[in-house]
């Protein structure tokens, strides 16, 4: 078998049993038609009968459409709907407003030490050295970079020595093989005369 194969075969192996093991953790049956009311749609379970609405619908009786399907428009936040289905944006920290469009300007309240000078930034801000112009973020909103570059290095290593563990095995896969292919030739001797 190619080593390349072995690779792919195993990747979607995984695959199938992490698709296998969800849809055994979820299992979903419909029940009676009569089971809910005429909006809603019953669903079975392990853990018994549920009367939920369908996708796209919100309220007591799904007699709403559902504003945030399709993830509504709230800018940098997250939709969530009410039961009589009025939509509300939550902001993502650094965000506020009604839609969570409006940047909150964190450098209003002198956030960094006395010698440093804050930069807001998009969704945070960051404190820079007045003299030395080397950049420290704020431990509690600002990005931290170093922490960031360094975790990307982390990441790109642990793929890294995957990738050269699987060669690896796929060399020695194909030692073995070809191997077994020479003891199996047997030499011929010819006599020139």
């Amino acid at each position: 078998m190619n080593c390349f194969v072995f690779i792919t075969v195993v990747i979607f192996a995984s695959l199938h049993q992490v698709s296998t093991t969800l849809s055994d953790t979820f299992p979903l049956r419909t029940c009676h038609a009569t089971s809910c009311s005429s909006n809603k749609v019953c669903i079975h379970n392990s853990n018994g009968r549920f009367c939920v609405c369908p996708l796209g619908k919100v309220g007591s009786e799904c007699e709403f459409d559902d504003p945030c399907l399709n993830r509504g428009y709230c800018g940098d936040g997250y939709c969530i709907s009410s039961d009589m289905g009025v939509p509300e944006c939550i902001c993502k920290p650094g965000y506020q407003g009604q839609y969570c469009t409006e940047d909150i300007n964190e450098c209003k309240h002198n956030p960094c030490p006395s010698n440093q000078r804050c930069y807001n930034t998009i969704g945070s801000f960051l404190c820079i050295r007045r003299r030395s112009h080397m950049v420290h973020p704020h431990p509690r909103n600002g990005t931290n970079y170093s922490q960031t570059f360094f975790f990307s290095v982390g990441l790109m290593c642990l793929f890294l020595c995957i990738i050269i563990s699987l060669l690896t095995v796929c060399a020695k896969l194909n030692l073995v093989r070809s191997s077994r292919i020479n003891d199996k030739v047997t030499p011929q001797v010819v006599t020139i005369a």
